[in-house]
């Protein structure tokens, strides 16, 4: 009894060392030199930044869990070593200048899981000496350091390297609440990459082949809604893919093919937002068609509820604009820079000065009000995309098997999702059993609470009967088994 309580309490004390992302998206930083801050509720305000204009997709901004601005990145000039790392002055932080980022690829920012004063800046670059391949790397920022402003204290580690897609690059919270989802795509085999940040680092996961062709899909924004149970996806030639997501085992699932698939490329959907319950996705094209699109994806038939929103002719006042990268913003609303292709200002054009605006994006058809023109940039022109922002506020997947920050020993059943392990507790040894006697295991592996596998085993077997924990520290420890008829199980145990 004394051991399974110190079990319990070492993972009570990972539970409550979890700091719950509350208002880390409540400021942007976005070219040309522009910041919005959304911390006074229903009046966001402008203020100036340091990212240039002749950034384009590359820019991703993260404020502290109060909602003061800590630090944004943006790539400001076109070379494989142009993105920077400013601290919340506009000033470089030391050693956050000319890392391996591209302005026509993309980062993140997301806080790093268990260690307060630390953040994680993710970002892709092109190989220079082999353009077909790319580099997904990491830079780790500690907060504390230069006078609380921020250091580099790692830069351009390599994590994956291979045929990535430079534009596709966003993040999800893990079902702990603690831990992050990491999605990537590769364009060349067509496979969406996934890796699992913890407080040990960035762990590869796997690949799952799901979705368009992989040439089709490789331009356009990848999005998770904020409740984390969807993932989409646009493209070139008309592809929009939607997915069911699964925050505790990190699969994608229920492939929605909702595009046109055209020959040709005048719908070029290069941007996407969520509406804030999920229920509603928004498109726009990149170069040729200035339109702007809602789809229903609770209706009977998604594709046919495309209902046109905002058309921008191709004469006089938008000649040379284009949607660029759109954001759900905190306040609910959705934000779209109308951009000078190519990133250039033109001072007869005045709706670059401006973001329209969905004020209820919530809403079905053109109830939803998009309005042009409705957020003045202070005489700053919108020259690019909007920054890439995971949703920071998403917390634990409550009732979820791997809600594993807030279990207790109660919570621990035999048989889990079709999964049968006991004994649980165990003092070692402990055993595997499918529910559904037609199947058979294929894999199985076992996790710590930080993600760290200590186990695993490939096998085609109804029942695995020699898995031991007996060498491990006592604590929680998390079963994941993959089954001959494709299904995922994952299952909780507690080593005494």
């Amino acid at each position: 009894m004394v051991k399974k309580f110190g079990a319990f309490l070492f993972v009570l004390c990972f539970w409550k060392s979890v700091v719950m992302g509350q208002k880390e998206g409540n400021v942007w930083c976005f070219p040309d030199s522009l910041g919005i801050d959304f911390n006074n509720t229903g009046n966001p305000v402008i203020f100036t930044s340091s990212i240039g204009v002749h950034a384009n997709v590359n820019q991703c901004t993260i404020a502290d869990s109060s909602g003061n601005l800590f630090c944004y990145a943006s790539a400001l000039d076109f070379t494989p070593h142009s993105l920077y790392i400013f601290d919340r002055n506009n000033n470089a932080m030391p050693n956050g200048s000319n890392l391996k980022g591209h302005p026509n690829f993309t980062s993140l920012l997301l806080p790093h899981p268990g260690i307060d004063s630390l953040i994680c800046l993710l970002y892709t670059c092109v190989d220079p000496s082999n353009s077909n391949f790319y580099g997904l790397y990491l830079s780790r920022i500690n907060k504390n350091l230069n006078s609380g402003f921020g250091d580099v204290v790692l830069r351009d580690s390599l994590i994956y390297y291979g045929t990535i897609c430079g534009f596709k690059l966003t993040a999800v919270k893990h079902a702990n609440g603690r831990d992050w989802w990491i999605f990537s795509y590769n364009y060349s085999s067509g496979y969406y990459i996934y890796f699992l940040l913890t407080p040990n680092g960035v762990f590869y996961q796997g690949m799952q082949n799901i979705g368009s062709h992989a040439s089709d899909i490789y331009y356009g924004k990848l999005i998770f809604s904020n409740d984390g149970t969807k993932m989409l996806a646009v493209g070139i030639y008309g592809h929009i893919d939607v997915f069911n997501f699964d925050r505790c085992t990190g699969l994608l699932s229920n492939y929605r093919d909702i595009g046109e698939h055209l020959s040709s490329l005048p719908y070029q959907y290069f941007s996407a937002s969520f509406s804030p319950d999920g229920n509603l996705i928004y498109i726009s094209p990149w170069n040729l068609v200035k339109e702007f699109y809602q789809f229903d994806l609770n209706a009977p038939n998604i594709t046919t509820s495309k209902v046109l929103l905002n058309s921008y002719p191709d004469t006089g006042l938008t000649q040379w604009n284009t949607y660029n990268w759109h954001n759900l913003g905190p306040d609910g609303k959705i934000y779209i820079p109308i951009v000078g292709n190519y990133q250039t200002p033109n001072s007869n054009n005045i709706t670059t000065q401006y973001l329209d605006v969905i004020e209820y994006p919530d809403s079905v058809g053109l109830a939803c009000q998009y309005t042009r023109q409705a957020f003045y940039l202070g005489g700053h022109y919108a020259a690019a995309c909007l920054p890439n922002m995971p949703y920071y506020g998403l917390g634990a997947e409550t009732g979820s098997i791997c809600d594993s920050l807030r279990i207790g020993i109660n919570e621990l059943n035999t048989e889990q999702n079709g999964l049968e392990v006991f004994p649980n507790p165990t003092s070692g040894k402990f055993f595997l059993k499918l529910k559904d006697t037609n199947d058979q295991v294929i894999n199985v592996r076992v996790e710590d609470v930080l993600g760290k596998m200590v186990f695993k085993t490939t096998a085609l077997l109804k029942t695995i009967t020699d898995i031991d924990l007996k060498t491990f520290s006592p604590g929680l420890y998390f079963v994941h088994v993959q089954t001959e008829k494709k299904k995922f199980l994952a299952a909780k145990i507690i080593k005494e």
